[in-house]
């Protein structure tokens, strides 16, 4: 099973690079993390678990789609 789930691994990284890394990059003047995409909260206010952002503990920012934020 290991040289079958390698093989898929390598399929996926040969179509998306960065397809295993992490959403998030430290921030070093606020010593958070920031979402490299942002958020695409539609009712959750960005309160919840759902919440990518507040889910790893980091604010929202511009880059953001959310809706009603009040993270």
């Amino acid at each position: 099973h290991e040289a079958v789930r390698q093989d898929a691994i390598r399929a996926i990284t040969d179509r998306n690079p960065n397809a295993f890394q992490s959403k998030f990059r430290p921030d070093m003047s606020s010593l958070e993390a920031v979402h490299k995409l942002g958020c695409k909260c539609r009712k959750s206010a960005c309160l919840k678990k759902y919440c990518e952002c507040f889910n790893m503990g980091a604010r929202c920012t511009d880059k953001c789609i959310c809706i009603g934020c009040q993270n």
